[in-house]
Order: structure tokens, then C-alpha cells, then sequence
């Protein structure tokens, strides 16, 4: 169950913040992101790093030289299937399952349940 709390007014990400349980989450993304997960200045929610709670919706945000960063996320704000974290000290990489292995729908769902199940 989800509980919702007033956040300061200065808080970019939203009026509320959402306290829940861990959720599984993808970020598609290049070659920096792999390398930095960083806050966006600007987006639809707000500041942020922005997530999805369905693989299939991040890949197609993904770069040549980059891939899906599977994650747990501990703290983040709900949009629908888009999840918004603070930073990266929000959630835990499990992974990344890079482009060459994003060609095939299957290979690719196959390689993001290897590291979900861990």
C-alpha cells in the first residue's frame, strides 16, 4: 500500500511523493547514460532521472552504444508507467542489457529477466 505525504513546495518532482515498496524499473538510454546516471533539468514531471515500469517502453529510448538500465528503485514518484527518482541514490542498477542484445524482442525480455532474477 502506498502512502502519500506532503513535500516541501521547492520539490521539482511534485506536490507529493509517493512511499512505496521497491519496484523493478528501465531507464533507455546512450552510451553517457551507461556511464552516469544524471538528473534531467527539464521534462514533463519535472527534474529528475525518468523510469518505466515496462522494458519494452524504455527500449525504444535507447542509443547506438547504449542499452536498459534495469534497476530497483527505493524512492520514486508514480506518472502512469513513468517513474521519476531525486538522483541515483534513489534506486540500485541490477544491470544493463546493451543495444546488440536489444535486436530481438525475446533475447532481449530473456536478458531482462536474467537480471531481475538474481
Amino acid at each position: 500500500m502506498s502512502f502519500l505525504t506532503k513535500v516541501n513546495a521547492r520539490d521539482c518532482l511534485s506536490k507529493y511523493q509517493i512511499l512505496a515498496a521497491s519496484v523493478i524499473a528501465f531507464r533507455g538510454t546512450g552510451p553517457q547514460g551507461i556511464k552516469e546516471l544524471r538528473s534531467s533539468s527539464e521534462g514533463v514531471y519535472g527534474r529528475g532521472i525518468y523510469w518505466y515500469d515496462n522494458p519494452l517502453d524504455a527500449r525504444c529510448y535507447c542509443e547506438r552504444g547504449g542499452g536498459v538500465i534495469v534497476a530497483k528503485l527505493n524512492k520514486y514518484v508514480r506518472h502512469g508507467t513513468v517513474l521519476v527518482t531525486q538522483d541515483a541514490a534513489d534506486g540500485e542498477v541490477l544491470g544493463i542489457v546493451p543495444n546488440d542484445l536489444t535486436l530481438e524482442c525475446s533475447e532481449f525480455l530473456a536478458e531482462v529477466k536474467k537480471l531481475v532474477t538474481k
